[in-house]
This record gives C-alpha cells, structure tokens and sequence, in this order.
C-alpha cells in the first residue's frame, strides 16, 4: 500500500477567501500522485453531485481543484522527507454552489467528523475536516438545521464511499500523526500510521476556525469619548 494525502481545493467570494480541507489514502494500485489525483477528483465531482451538498454552499462558493502528495514517511508529522510534491488535478470547470441566500462569514464552518479505529488503551481515534461556509438559510434557531444536517453527512459518506470505489484497495484513512508534544505541553499519542475511516459524524453546531479568523485584515471604526 502507498499512502496519499488529498486535498480538495475552492475559493470564496470571488477569490478573495480560499479553503481546503483532505484526507489520507492508502493505495494498493500504484504510487503516481497524478493517479491518485485524478481517482480524488473524480471522487470529488460524483460527491457533490450526488450528494445535493450544493445546495447549501452559497453561489460565492467554488470547488476548484485536487491536490495529491505521497506519504514518504508517516512516522514523521513535517519536514522534509514527509511529503513528495503534490500533482494537482483541476476540475475541468469549478463547481460553484446553488444556494443563492447569504454566505455565512468565512471563518463559520460546519466540521465533519471521522472516525477511524481505536488507540491501544481503546479511546477513539478520530479526524475531522471543515468545509467551506454556507447559506444562512442553512440556520434554524442559531444552529444548522436537521435537512443541511443530514447533507454534510450524505456528503461525508459519498466522499469515502467515491474514494474507495476510485480505485482497487483504495482505503480513505485519517493520519494519526506521530506522538510528540502537544500545542499544550503534554505528551501526544499519535500512532505514526494510517487508520482506514470506519464512520461518519456531523453535528449541527456552527464552528470557527480560528486561523481563518486570525487572518482577516481588521477595519476599525473607533471614537474618543
């Protein structure tokens, strides 16, 4: 087996947000990143459409490419001798979203979560991806409602689901990354491996990622008093 990491690529409003969110593969076939990228983008297109997620993505909201890296060295988290460079596949035209309400800001984001096995003292082991924002008629009560619930989830499965059709023994994993030191100073248990995705969850609290927030450029308005 060969191990990819796959990144399904898009823009907002009109270019001027970007977004990615990927996940491991494992791969029996071959070890040609253009492969696997093409397999992704594939997977990618039959995805959204059978899915209906666009529904709920904004006419700001465009899918536009897939990038695949080969795995070099799943024992490392970063550097060099991690990752080959990464073969990018673009979709033939982007896909834009169908919802024509407005955009949520770009840092709220609806997170599907992936499970993927247990470590060895039998806690889950999980993953998680954000997608892009979405149409404020996607709320009900400040949360998303039961209907836009329910599509992220159809979206999650037919993504695994897509992959692993892609392909001969093609396996969609989360990479548990090497165990080392947390952002909070204490030891992490990561297993320097991949684990094949075995369930899908999507909540219906909004979430934020914080680096997309941290990025914005802010224009204040300010007055002495």
């Amino acid at each position: 087996m060969t191990a990819f990491l796959v990144h399904f690529h898009g823009d907002m409003f009109a270019g001027a947000e970007v977004f990615q969110y990927g996940l491991a593969v494992d791969w029996a076939g071959n070890d040609s990143e253009q492969g696997m990228a093409f397999m992704a983008r594939t997977a990618q297109e039959n995805a959204l459409g059978s899915s209906t997620i666009l529904s709920q993505l904004t006419e700001s909201t465009r899918f536009t490419h897939v990038t695949a890296a080969r795995i070099i060295d799943p024992t490392k988290s970063s550097g060099p001798g991690t990752l080959s460079a990464a073969y990018t596949a673009a979709h033939t035209s982007p896909i834009v979203g169908l919802a024509i309400g407005n955009a949520l800001p770009p840092q709220n984001a609806v997170v599907i979560s992936l499970q993927a096995g247990t470590y060895g003292n039998g806690s889950p082991l999980r993953g998680r991806f954000y997608m892009p924002n979405f149409d404020e008629n996607a709320l009900s009560g400040g949360r998303l409602d039961t209907t836009a619930q329910q599509l992220y989830l159809d979206y999650g499965v037919a993504l695994i689901t897509e992959l692993r059709a892609a392909g001969t023994d093609v396996v969609p994993s989360v990479w548990s990354r090497p165990a080392g030191t947390t952002s909070g100073g204490q030891p992490g248990r990561g297993l320097g491996a991949l684990q094949p995705i075995t369930s899908v969850r999507v909540g219906r609290a909004v979430d934020t990622i914080r680096s997309r927030r941290g990025a914005f450029l802010e224009e204040y308005l300010s007055q002495t008093v």
